[in-house]
């Protein structure tokens, strides 16, 4: 993944710290990005945000050495990748800018059920009827939010929607050429700094007073949580540090409230249950069927003892 040396030595344990971590910087750049969405257009906090990652990773990218970090044969699909990342992470930005911080948040978990669908559709993956039924019950939950046809259908929510869906194409489209995370953080660094470009210039205004400190901490925040992740999940099992994710909704909830004074509707509420219902199931059948696998390479490891469990 990275070859840093403090990451050769990270347990477990450490592991989950790291993941609360970036937790909590991308609950906190959420409510920044609501904050400087009052003040400037999505486009360019996006592009602030990628040119200051891009200032804070270089260091780190010398660090590394050039070659580790973008010697690759697949610049293509890194090319498509930052593509598609770019433009899901202005559908998100602009989600969080316009709509309350609980209902972007809440919208952006409908991720896993495009990326089961997509993992389905493009991976080859083996989808069962549990997970099938429980994606299903989750899409019925962002269906309660959106409330087609009986609310005018907000442009926002329709935006955040594709965001989600965009992000999970994100994880399919690395999925399928796996790279090291290295090259992965490397490239989209450098490409989404220049693909985010063309908009900023296109809405470019003064940053107003008020927005400095808030799209200087989207950038520093968004950035941090985005190694943190990296470092979580390379030590630690996805099974258990993919739940922790959804401790955000919580937390953006409350903050929200205190510095915005926002009250999700009893829709959010309602969707949002459905959602994490749902997500929490998916994840407890991953479990259950790795762990199934475990015991089945194990069983037939000791009735053959010759037998590699690797073959």
């Amino acid at each position: 993944m990275m070859n840093l040396p403090f990451l050769r030595h990270i347990t477990p344990t450490q592991a989950t710290f790291w993941m609360l971590v970036g937790v909590m910087c991308f609950s906190l750049s959420s409510l920044l990005i609501r904050q400087a969405g009052q003040y400037m257009d999505s486009p360019q906090i996006t592009f602030i945000r990628s040119a200051i990652g891009l200032t804070v990773l270089i260091p780190l990218f010398f660090y590394i050495g050039p070659k580790a970090t973008f010697a690759t044969t697949r610049f293509s699909m890194h090319a498509l990748r930052a593509v598609v990342g770019v433009m899901g992470m202005n559908c998100g930005f602009y989600a969080f800018a316009t709509l309350p911080v609980a209902t972007s948040t809440t919208i952006s978990f409908s991720r896993t059920f495009f990326l089961i669908g997509l993992a389905a559709w493009l991976l080859g993956e083996h989808i069962r009827w549990r997970r099938t039924l429980a994606t299903c019950f989750g899409f019925c939950g962002v269906l309660v939010i959106l409330r087609p046809g009986m609310a005018a259908m907000d442009l926002s929510l329709i935006i955040a929607v594709m965001g989600a869906f965009l992000s999970a194409c994100v994880v399919v489209i690395i999925k399928r050429f796996q790279d090291r995370g290295a090259v992965i953080l490397g490239y989209f660094t450098v490409l989404s700094f220049f693909f985010n470009m063309p908009g900023a210039w296109l809405v470019w205004q003064p940053i107003a007073v008020e927005a400095f400190f808030p799209v200087i901490g989207i950038g520093l925040l968004t950035t941090l949580g985005q190694v943190c992740l990296i470092v979580a999940y390379r030590a630690g099992k996805a099974t258990v540090l993919s739940p922790l994710d959804y401790l955000r909704l919580p937390i953006v909830g409350v903050l929200a409230f205190f510095f915005f004074g926002e009250i999700p509707e009893i829709y959010t509420y309602l969707g949002a249950m459905m959602i994490l219902a749902s997500s929490f199931y998916i994840l407890h059948r991953e479990y259950v069927v790795r762990r199934e696998r475990r015991t089945r390479a194990a069983a037939l490891v000791g009735e053959n003892p010759n037998q590699s469990p690797l073959n």
